[in-house]
């Protein structure tokens, strides 16, 4: 079975947002001004399509989504 992993690289973050107006339940911006913060980083599968257009759309590819194989 197939699982997703999710993390986000804080040495190129930008915090532009848009995978936080793709997909707010899954990432937020840190108050701080930090890089964006991962709510769930092992999401259900029924999620990859949406965390897809996140990764997409990171302007600086500080999205990383992975399908890994559950042992």
């Amino acid at each position: 079975m197939e699982r997703l992993r999710v993390s986000i690289d804080p040495d190129v973050c930008a915090c532009t947002g848009y995978c936080v107006q793709v997909m707010p339940a899954m990432f937020e911006l840190d108050e701080d001004g930090g890089p964006t913060v991962v709510l769930d980083p092992q999401p259900p599968l029924d999620l990859l399509g949406d965390l897809r257009e996140a990764e997409t759309l990171c302007p600086t590819a500080a999205i990383r989504v992975e399908t890994m194989e559950e042992k």
